[in-house]
């Protein structure tokens, strides 16, 4: 005879299972009538709006020179003209465009476009709570990064030119990047290609910021030890990258025909690569603070601490010291998937610091921070997680179980 088969589920055999060490009733399981909905997910994201809820933002401070700027441009297009053809575009011309769809709904006013920019801010908090989800693996750390970013970076919505909302595009495109980093599903790095581009059209900093750091990423992947060598791991990449390109392009092209056939593509290529490059700053750079006349002015170490300079010059130790460990892990021939998921946000993190220099003592700085932040809250939690697996080792009952 053979062997009587295991007792399955009671669903595939058509009888209860008995709990075990129980009564010897049967078990009763009910079946659920529906997808059950989990509140947990959206506590921190609700949370966020809340901390960042501001009432009285569509009558704080007017900023005549940005507001000003900004209803021009919606002006023009209403009127019917081509960015930077008929008027000048400081950012992008997408941005123009979507202010001009919300004054569309709203109406052509200063409190529609402070809505807009009011929407961005809160977004882009948001974009900041879903990306330290991706980067740190501790729900708490995520909330802690995040808090820290918030009181960084948020500010008092009292005028138009508080756009955070252009940085929240980087963290956005980030999130995509980091996904394709840790699950490797070339269809995440087809969607960063097509934020990347919308970024690039929407405001070009932050595009060239998302654009570079997708190309630090396909250049970490040749670094790993895992998967294909030589000759099939470039294939692979440049397969990748083609992938990336192709997703920029879907954007790209039909913008790109639209400026050409209006007559703005020249325009706009003169003034995104030359006038705002090589110009703008001469009219409103500001000059770096002096970090040795701070330390020799400073009456103490604590008013060194605090100052300005102190501040501003912080990130760059980190990002050395960030910067180092990449390079002792390729010396070492340590590089794996772990450093490969870094290297994005590392590049992101130094560029928008080194760009924050073209306004150091405004928001600029502010705005580059969130890269930076994530990443020391990713070693510090890594390091606990060393130390705690460390204790565990050691334990008495390791040692019995061993």
């Amino acid at each position: 005879m053979g062997r009587t088969p295991p007792l399955r589920r009671g669903r595939e055999t058509g009888r209860s299972r008995r709990v075990p060490g129980g009564t010897g009733h049967p078990q009763c399981r009910g079946k659920r009538k529906g997808p059950t909905f989990r509140a947990g997910p959206l506590v921190v994201p609700l949370a966020l709006l809340v901390l960042l809820f501001d009432p009285g933002f569509p009558d704080g401070f007017i900023n005549f020179l940005e507001a000003g700027h900004y209803l021009a441009n919606v002006n023009g297009i209403f009127e019917g003209k081509i960015p930077f053809k008929d008027f000048f575009v400081l950012f992008g011309p997408l941005q123009v465009y979507a202010i001009s769809g919300m004054m569309i709904l709203l109406g052509k006013s200063v409190a529609s476009l402070k809505l807009f920019f009011y929407l961005n801010y809160l977004l882009s908090f948001l974009a900041v709570w879903f990306l330290s989800r991706r980067v740190l693996r501790r729900r708490v750390a995520a909330c802690l990064a995040t808090w820290v970013c918030l009181v960084e970076v948020s500010h008092p919505f009292w005028a138009a030119n508080w756009d955070f909302g252009r940085m929240g595009l980087g963290m956005a495109g980030l999130l995509v990047l980091l996904t394709f980093a840790r699950e490797r599903d070339r269809r995440w790095f087809f969607a960063a290609g097509v934020l990347s581009s919308l970024t690039l059209f929407y405001t070009l900093d932050v595009g060239l910021l998302l654009i570079f750091a997708s190309l630090s990423l396909g250049a970490a992947l040749l670094l790993e030890r895992e998967g294909p060598r030589g000759g099939a791991k470039v294939g692979a990449v440049a397969r990748l990258l083609s992938l990336y390109l192709g997703g920029g392009l879907v954007v790209a092209v039909p913008f790109l025909g639209f400026l050409a056939y209006s007559g703005g593509l020249q325009p706009y290529l003169e003034v995104s690569f030359y006038v705002l490059p090589f110009h703008h700053l001469e009219t409103w750079g500001q000059a770096v603070p002096s970090v040795v006349e701070a330390a020799r002015n400073a009456p103490g170490l604590r008013a060194f601490v605090g100052s300005e300079a102190f501040r501003v010059f912080l990130p760059l130790p980190l990002y050395a010291l960030l910067g180092g460990y990449l390079l002792w892990t390729l010396i070492r021939r340590r590089w794996d998937r772990e450093i490969s998921f870094l290297v994005p946000l590392f590049v992101y993190g130094v560029l928008a610091y080194r760009n924050s220099f073209r306004s150091i003592l405004g928001p600029q700085f502010q705005v580059a921070l969130p890269p930076l932040i994530l990443l020391v809250f990713l070693f510090l939690e890594r390091g606990l997680d060393s130390v705690l697996s460390r204790e565990d080792l050691r334990s008495p009952r390791f040692r019995a179980g061993r």
